[in-house]
């Protein structure tokens, strides 16, 4: 008897100290669980390239944005430089006061009267392109001679004439207009004002300077005039100002870019350069940044380089930048350095690293002598700022598994615990009784099961006593 009696105790000890308390089992069964989740959760992410898609989203809307602003500011330059129906009427007001005798080419850059006349009868024409075009300013240089054995500051007979707000209705007497250059006889036919800059002739600058006529005309001459006159044409690669003499004039702040071609007669005579110009602050008026980014962080950059656009490194010069980024902003006839990888374009300013877009404007003839000039159009958006809300989204994201764990870790302890808890209760009343060696008394948990499981604990230990009791009684009798 005793033998049985230490055998049950160390079955009841081992089975105590083998088996699991429920808190455990439902505390790792809810872990398990949770876990399952948030590994789901994150292997979704993984699969789905949430962020991979939602930085190809932002790049998607800034390639989409920069690709219909380039067409607009291609169709405007295009524009602008078609001045075929101006230079034929120009060689045809020629070829007429020659054929009357009120003109000599060769007395174009010795005689005043001469050059005069010619400028005084195309200036109407001069006006009315001025107005069809989107353009701030149009201007013609007289000269027959090689630029090369000209000294430099000699003065060029010629008129140029500028709108500064082309956008606005005209005036009818012309009161919008101003004249840069142009002789005092001139001014005085035309009755249009005189900007605060203005000189009676252009003063050529050597090597260095006048490239808005000179490149052109030098290349025509030096070529004998064997093309047509518009595939001589050629933008600006730079900026410039009309101020000549920042010692005698009066500084002027307002920078342009130019488009001229050459003056060619039909018997391929070489008399000068027509052209227009467009103002910086009109061309950045036609860029607007703000339609890159809501927050006003793009910039673009109207540029030109003579590097193969589809190399690995690309350097572009600056011509207009419409921007609020002090960086982009910065040196207006700097050079950019374009990074090329994959067919996605990257720049850094001041360590800052950009987002390009870069899309080609089609200007030039294939054959014609500048086509070798690209001109490109950048969109540029800090990288940090165009994947700004994939970052956010990824916080966000981790955010939610590490409260997901959190809460979740909070639920596997306070629900086993409100589970486990009236079990142990139970469980302690029960060995408490066994201890005493009297019937339990069991305590309500408010759990329906454990409730009738101590119900039916109690009843069956009532009737096992009772059914003893009888037995002992028996026995005694």
């Amino acid at each position: 008897m005793a033998m049985l009696r230490r055998q049950k105790d160390t079955d009841a000890a081992q089975r105590k100290k083998t088996g699991r308390p429920i808190f455990r089992t439902i505390f790792n069964a809810m872990m398990l669980v949770m876990l399952v989740e948030v590994v789901l959760l994150a292997v979704s992410i993984a699969i789905t390239n949430v962020d991979g898609r939602l930085n190809q989203n932002a790049k998607d809307m800034l390639n989409m944005q920069v690709r219909n602003r380039v067409s607009y500011v291609q169709d405007l330059m295009q524009d602008a430089q078609n001045l075929t129906d101006l230079s034929e009427h120009i060689n045809n007001t020629v070829l007429a006061m020659q054929e009357e005798g009120q003109l000599d080419l060769a007395e174009l850059n010795t005689s005043r009267e001469k050059s005069d006349a010619l400028l005084t009868a195309i200036a109407p024409e001069l006006v009315s392109t001025l107005r069809a075009k989107p353009v701030s300013g149009i201007f013609v240089v007289l000269n027959t001679v090689n630029l090369h054995n000209l000294d430099v500051g000699c003065g060029l007979p010629g008129i140029y004439l500028r709108d500064l707000d082309p956008d606005a209705r005209p005036s009818e007497n012309n009161s919008d207009l101003f004249i840069e250059r142009g002789s005092a006889s001139v001014v005085k036919k035309l009755g249009i004002t005189t900007d605060k800059s203005w000189q009676p002739v252009l003063r050529y600058q050597g090597l260095q300077g006048n490239g808005f006529f000179k490149t052109p005309f030098q290349e025509a001459y030096e070529d004998k005039a064997r093309l047509d006159d518009d595939d001589y044409g050629r933008w600006t690669t730079s900026v410039y100002k009309m101020v000549e003499d920042d010692r005698k004039m009066v500084e002027d702040d307002r920078t342009a870019m130019a488009y001229s071609q050459p003056l060619i007669l039909p018997d391929g005579t070489v008399y000068g350069v027509v052209g227009v110009e467009i103002l910086t602050s009109y061309l950045q008026e036609k860029l607007p940044y703000t339609e890159l980014r809501n927050d006003n962080d793009g910039s673009y950059f109207l540029v030109s380089t003579e590097n193969d656009v589809k190399a690995s490194s690309i350097t572009v010069s600056k011509s207009v930048t419409s921007s609020e980024d002090v960086f982009a902003l910065e040196s207006p006839a700097a050079m950019l350095n374009l990074s090329q990888e994959n067919g996605e374009y990257s720049m850094t300013l001041r360590r800052t690293e950009y987002y390009v877009v870069q899309r080609p404007i089609n200007l030039y003839n294939r054959n014609a002598p500048f086509s070798h000039e690209q001109w490109l159009l950048l969109g540029a958006v800090r990288k940090k700022t165009l994947f700004s809300f994939t970052a956010k989204v990824i916080s966000l994201l981790r955010i939610a598994m590490l409260v997901t764990l959190v809460l979740g870790a909070l639920s596997s302890l306070l629900v086993p615990r409100t589970i486990a808890h009236p079990a142990e209760l139970l469980y302690r009343e029960v060995i408490a009784a066994q201890e005493a060696k009297k019937s339990p008394e069991l305590s309500r948990t408010g759990i329906r099961e454990l409730d009738r499981f101590a119900e039916a604990f109690t009843s069956l230990n009532t009737q096992l006593l009772n059914n003893s009791t009888k037995f002992l009684r028996i026995m005694d009798m």
